[in-house]
């Protein structure tokens, strides 16, 4: 589960496990990446980088927003399409 390696401490075990088996079902496993961009603001920030799949071909744009809470960043979301 290369995926849930990436995602661990970053979101929920439970939601990071479904996450990953369903881009596994449909793309294969995560493989490389590549930064993009950050974008900073006052109580968040975005994470933008370039996803590539086993199974897929072609690149995937990734994106991570985390939120500043109680001192802490937490993950809102990610995305990849």
């Amino acid at each position: 589960m290369a995926c849930f390696q990436f995602l661990i401490g970053i979101v929920h075990f439970f939601d990071a496990a479904c996450v990953c088996e369903q881009y596994q079902r449909e793309k294969g496993y995560f493989s490389k990446r590549e930064p993009v961009a950050i974008f900073k603001r006052p109580e968040s920030a975005v994470v933008i980088w370039k996803q590539w799949f086993t199974e897929t071909q072609g690149e995937f744009a990734a994106e991570m927003v985390l939120v500043s809470q109680n001192g802490k960043y937490l993950v809102d979301h990610v995305m990849v399409f």
